[in-house]
């Protein structure tokens, strides 16, 4: 007595989490025990409560989850265990849920004129296959008839129909063929070509495939896809699950019976993938409408409808905003079988199919030569091309596909474009944005800080060394002013002052003032420390002062500057002076009365005509900038070191999200 299966057994058996071997091991016993069919549905009643109670408590992150939730609750029907098998079909975002099929009793086996029905292939959400002997021609075929078909609405009889309609059109060896429909006591059917090798997934079972033999299925199956989409076919459920394998030498005897097979359907010479690849299950499918079809037909499929299985659904599929979905999806598709092919996984699997479907949506698939380091590059190019979140930038069309492998196949040179660095970089952003914004801002902290710094410290250095620059011809000013209260103090007290150049003897030898300023800045300019030197010019020099009139064209505007506006206003300028970065600050010399005497009755003076206010000259500071600077890139310095530090904290932190996000958590990750 064969002993039954544990609950966990099922339950991995709910979850196709089983070999091939076990799971058919386990099938088979269920199919003739009751037991094991009451708690089979009860784990899939638990199964189906859990899956939407984590859909209903994740929080969305946007207003595309939170369509994603309501779309998968709007869907919520009980799963139907199936088999893996020929008749495997999708319904919804369930379409990923393939479970082993409920004993139906003999007696509730449909006669259909013409057929003898002897036994069931499987069972989908909508549809039961059946293994039937066609009487007319001896030869096994498939039927496919609804389900619960007394409760169909008019949409699900349409879509059922349609799909006959749409297997009817496509003839190609790589395709299911159609051969009958029609009705018992109003349940539809339609008579499918049988194929007894089972599906790609039950073959794969998560075993990697060599690079050559993938691109040689793969471009088998990417020639039949152009077939239907030239006939206005887009499948929108490709996946292993229904592609059908006929076993080599099956179809070695059949060709040797039907001399129009060509030789196009053998696609491996060797491995688990020595087989014909048929693509059945059309039952998504979505074709170009002719006239004479029905109003219902065209509105079988509503926009927004999330519809396919998310393992191997284009991003346009999962989307809610209403993209349309053209053969771009298939070539998406086949390209998510050729990385399974090639990895062992579909790109994108997650623990529900409301977290496969954002990663779907937002994450990029990790590189094939990083699951399987010995996979060729080039087909790692074709594979990632198909998988692009834009249908614009995969292949234009399924040929297109197909004709790249083939190249791969000869050794030539592949049209696919392998992602630059730039692109590179932009999908990794996308894939990993609060990472990157980490990592952005641990680099770009310090640069900003260095060029706001540097504009800030120029400011500083020009703002700094102008105000000494005034300050220093303030104090110069003070100082002439003083000196000349002095020569009136001594005058006053009629003592005889010379003030000529050189002073006559027996005399208090005391300048003018503005000899005085001008003595002094020669002393400043000789022996100063800092650099700084001291000028004065006007118009009207003194004859014993060579060089006394203005030299350049600053010098010049200066004084015509001061002199419009009665010295109200001052004149700068930052330039260089022998390489030297400085500032030359200019002020007006006013006149006071002292001066004034001075000036009109001096015997060597050029003009007795002077009032007080007038602009007698220009004071000029001319002040190097290197000490300023020194100052400032100090305090520059040490700015950049907090801000750095700063940074290399915001790049640890980073790093340490990276290697979070892709240390191992399990399996099921």
């Amino acid at each position: 007595m064969t002993l039954c299966p544990s609950d966990n057994s099922l339950a991995l058996l709910l979850d196709d989490a089983l070999g091939s071997f076990d799971r058919d091991a386990i099938a088979e016993h269920v199919e003739g025990c009751a037991a094991c069919q009451e708690r089979l549905a009860h784990l899939t009643e638990v199964a189906d409560a859990e899956l939407l109670k984590r859909a209903e408590n994740i929080p969305p992150r946007g207003e595309t989850e939170e369509e994603i939730v309501r779309r998968l609750k709007l869907l919520r029907r009980p799963l139907t265990p199936i088999p893996s098998g020929p008749a495997d079909t999708t319904i919804g975002i369930f379409a990923q849920r393939e479970l082993a099929a409920p004993v139906v009793s003999e007696s509730d086996w449909p006669t259909v004129p013409g057929y003898e029905i002897i036994g069931i292939l499987g069972r989908g959400g909508v549809g039961v296959v059946f293994k039937a002997w066609q009487l007319a021609l001896p030869r096994i075929v498939a039927i496919k008839m609804l389900g619960d078909w007394a409760r169909a609405g008019e949409k699900e009889l349409a879509r059922f129909r349609a799909e006959a309609d749409v297997i009817a059109r496509l003839q190609h060896p790589n395709i299911v063929q159609i051969y009958d429909v029609g009705d018992v006591a109003g349940r539809p059917y339609f008579v499918l070509e049988y194929i007894a090798g089972g599906s790609l997934a039950q073959h794969l079972n998560g075993t990697p495939q060599s690079g050559r033999l993938a691109a040689q299925f793969v471009e088998v199956l990417a020639r039949a896809v152009q077939a239907a989409h030239s006939d206005g076919v887009v499948h929108r459920d490709l996946k292993p699950a229904n592609i059908l394998l006929i076993p080599a030498q099956q179809d070695a005897a059949a060709r040797m019976l039907d001399g129009t097979r060509g030789p196009t359907t053998f696609t491996a010479n060797g491995g688990p993938l020595k087989a014909v690849p048929k693509i059945a299950d059309f039952g998504m499918a979505k074709c170009a409408v002719s006239h004479g079809e029905s109003q219902l037909l065209r509105s079988l499929t509503v926009t927004g409808d999330l519809l396919g299985t998310p393992s191997y659904m284009a991003p346009e599929q999962a989307s809610p905003g209403g993209q349309p979905i053209g053969p771009a999806a298939d070539i998406y598709a086949l390209g998510a079988i050729l990385y399974e092919l090639l990895t062992g996984r579909p790109p994108f699997k997650g623990e529900t199919p409301l977290d496969t479907v954002l990663q779907v949506l937002h994450n990029e698939p990790v590189a094939v030569t990083e699951l399987q380091p010995n996979a060729p590059r080039d087909l790692e190019t074709i594979c990632l091309k198909c998988l692009r979140k834009e249908p614009r930038y995969r292949y234009e069309s399924a040929s297109d596909l197909a004709d790249d492998l083939q190249s791969f196949l000869r050794g030539e040179q592949i049209q696919a474009r392998s992602h630059g660095t730039v692109e590179k970089l932009w999908r990794w952003v996308r894939e990993h944005p609060a990472t990157s914004a980490l990592l952005a801002v641990g680099l770009l902290t310090p640069i900003l800080a260095l060029v706001t710094l540097s504009l800030l410290s120029a400011r500083l250095v020009r703002s700094s060394a102008l105000e000494s620059a005034a300050q220093q011809a303030e104090l110069l000013e003070h100082a002439n002013n003083q000196y000349s209260l002095i020569v009136q103090r001594v005058e006053q007290a009629h003592y005889p002052v010379n003030k000529m150049v050189p002073p006559t003897p027996n005399t208090v030898p005391l300048s003018i003032p503005a000899t005085f300023l001008h003595d002094v800045g020669q002393e400043l300019r000789e022996d100063s420390e800092t650099g700084i030197q001291v000028r004065q010019y006007s118009d009207y020099p003194f004859p014993w002062r060579t060089n006394g009139g203005p030299h350049d064209d600053f010098e010049r505007q200066a004084l015509h500057r001061m002199r419009q506006t009665n010295g109200q206003e001052t004149v700068h300028e930052f330039t260089e002076i022998d390489g030297e970065p400085v500032v030359r600050y200019a002020q007006a010399r006013i006149m006071k009365q002292s001066c004034v005497d001075c000036h009109n009755t001096h015997p060597l003076s050029t003009r007795t005509n002077w009032k007080v206010g007038d602009v007698r000259g220009v004071l000029e500071i001319i002040r190097p900038l290197k000490n300023d600077e020194a100052r400032v890139t100090q305090a520059l310095q040490l700015t950049l070191l907090v801000s750095a530090v700063g940074s290399g904290f915001l790049l640890l932190g980073g790093m340490l999200a990276v290697w979070a996000k892709h240390r191992p958590i399990g399996a099921g990750a």
